[in-house]
């Protein structure tokens, strides 16, 4: 385990300078403008999950153009401890910045709806956003850990096109009212929904992180 946090502490200090205060304004300005010209607050929530989305392969791109997984191998890093390492910084990272992303947008509700917090209606968007981010990095991790990002690439953003795809062609088919239906009973009935959420995220988490073991341990680095 501590080599676990090791690799999630080494990952997230070699993008750090990525992380600049910079792109976050430029975030920030965005989702502000978008909530004032749409008048909705959940600009700053889906804002957040578009940055998550960018940010997720990052650790990826830093340690093949710095040999950051040598260093790993070098210094007798267990294979699937960095492997485990990696997945525990996309999933903690992600669901930090979706709640800041909440947090603000329920803060903007208040401020834009004089309606009181949306903690109901925000809460299960970030379970719908934090689900497709877990589902998409399932899909994509297992690549990049077999190919490297520079050939992964090319196939990465399949998942991401299917994701979206697949949610498209299902609301269209169910229709709008059908969509709101579903989302007033899940609403209604939260304590399910949240419990069939983590049941699917850990099968789906577990056998990706199986599969990208398994390929970073044959891989020739």
């Amino acid at each position: 385990m501590n080599e676990v946090l090791k690799v999630a502490k080494i990952d997230t200090i070699a993008i750090k300078p990525y992380l600049s205060m910079k792109n976050f304004i430029i975030f920030l300005a965005i989702a502000l403008f978008m909530t004032i010209s749409m008048k909705r607050a959940d600009m700053f929530l889906y804002m957040s999950f578009f940055m998550t989305l960018m940010y997720q392969s990052y650790p990826f791109i830093v340690g093949e153009s710095s040999g950051l997984e040598r260093v790993y191998r070098m210094f007798g890093f267990d294979n699937r401890n960095v492997v485990r390492g990696r997945y525990l910084w996309v999933i903690t990272s992600g669901l930090f910045v979706i709640i800041l992303g909440l947090i603000i947008s329920l803060l903007a509700s208040f401020v834009l709806e004089k309606e009181g917090l949306k903690l109901q209606e925000y809460g299960l968007t970030v379970l719908v956003y934090y689900w497709i981010l877990i589902l998409i990095v399932s899909f994509q991790y297992p690549l990049m850990f077999k190919l490297e990002y520079s050939k992964a690439r090319q196939f990465s953003t399949i998942p991401l096109f299917l994701t979206f795809m697949i949610i498209f062609l299902v609301g269209n088919f169910l229709g709008l009212n059908k969509v709101e239906e579903l989302a007033l009973f899940a609403i209604k009935n939260i304590e399910v929904v949240i419990a069939c959420f983590l049941c699917i995220l850990f099968a789906i988490l577990f056998i990706s992180i199986k599969i990208s073991e398994k390929f970073y341990c044959e891989k020739e680095i």
